[in-house]
């Protein structure tokens, strides 16, 4: 099982890493959902730990891109290039809460070659099983972070259940999962991956 540590600290990265995490989601202002970090601290982790990161492209807190986020994206991809990221974390949605499949190909087309993760946009959709059927065919994406929904993934859980039965794509649950309280979703058949803040003691 993949146990993915999001966080914004090089110290907790590596802390996380020796406690059993094995994969690190790198973001910079946490409390404003996550944003993108700027290309030294993507730098400074990569020379830090060992295990894969993902990186995410966010430039504003709006799961809705305008001409300029995207502009961001790209120029924060080209800033990357060089580093050995494993790939990426985005997501975004039309005005009626779909996904925007338009904007999710022109953001995949910048890194062809990269991992990608559909973040928690998922869980503000409409309909969010024919939500997590439109990325289906995108197979850069290989893995869809959801709390089900709802704003705990304990409280999605259902929902999740449901979201990897209609998807090849990892449902990766996360939403205060913690190592605390994290076993419910180790023991569930389906799950491969797990991510939170908390999700391994620091």
């Amino acid at each position: 099982m993949i146990i993915e540590f999001c966080t914004e600290s090089i110290v907790d990265a590596e802390k996380a890493e020796s406690n059993g995490a094995n994969r690190i989601e790198l973001c910079a202002n946490l409390d404003e959902g996550g944003l993108t970090p700027n290309v030294e601290i993507v730098s400074n982790l990569l020379n830090t730990i060992k295990i894969p990161v993902r990186v995410i492209l966010r430039p504003t807190n709006s799961f809705k891109l305008t001409k300029e986020d995207f502009k961001s994206i790209k120029k924060s991809i080209d800033s990357f290039t060089n580093l050995n990221i494993e790939g990426f974390v985005f997501g975004y949605l039309n005005a009626d809460n779909t996904i925007d499949i338009k904007a999710t190909e022109k953001i995949l087309a910048l890194a062809p070659t990269k991992k990608w993760t559909f973040h928690k946009a998922i869980d503000s959709t409409r309909d969010i099983l024919e939500a997590t059927k439109s990325l289906e065919p995108h197979t850069q994406i290989d893995t869809i972070l959801s709390s089900g929904g709802q704003e705990k993934a304990h409280d999605g859980l259902n929902t999740l259940l449901a979201m990897q039965s209609a998807s090849s794509k990892t449902i990766m649950p996360g939403g205060s999962i913690t190592w605390k309280n994290c076993d419910t979703f180790k023991l569930t058949k389906g799950f491969q991956a797990l991510h939170g803040r908390r999700i391994v003691r620091i």
